[in-house]
C-alpha cells in the first residue's frame, strides 16, 4: 500500500486531540463540513476508517478508537475536511 496523498496541512494541535488512556479522539470544526477520518500505520497502510464523508456540524466532536484489533505501536490519525487536513501520531500500547 502507498501513503495517502499529501494535502495542505493544518496544525494537528489546533483541530485534533488524543487521549491515550481512553483511546478517545476529539475534533474541533470551525464550520459544518464533510469529514473523513482514517487511521494509518507509519508505513502508510490504512488500518481503519472512523468516518467516510460524514457531515459534521461546527463544534467539538468526540470519537472512540477501538484499539482491540490494532497492533501495538505508532499510528497516524488523518482527518480530511473540505478546507483542511490534520494528522496526529498516536501510540497504541499493551492489553486492551
Amino acid at each position: 500500500a502507498t501513503a495517502p496523498p499529501a494535502a495542505p496541512r493544518a496544525p494537528a494541535g489546533d483541530r485534533l486531540a488524543y487521549s491515550p488512556r481512553t483511546a478517545r479522539l476529539s475534533l474541533r470544526l470551525d464550520r459544518a463540513q464533510d469529514v473523513n477520518i482514517s487511521v494509518y500505520t507509519l508505513a502508510g497502510k490504512k488500518v481503519t476508517a472512523l468516518s467516510t464523508r460524514r457531515h459534521f456540524a461546527s463544534g467539538t466532536h468526540a470519537f472512540k478508537l477501538d484499539t482491540r484489533r490494532l497492533g501495538d505501536g505508532m499510528l497516524i490519525v488523518r482527518v480530511c475536511g473540505e478546507d483542511f487536513v490534520a494528522a496526529k501520531r498516536i501510540r497504541v500500547i499493551g492489553p486492551r
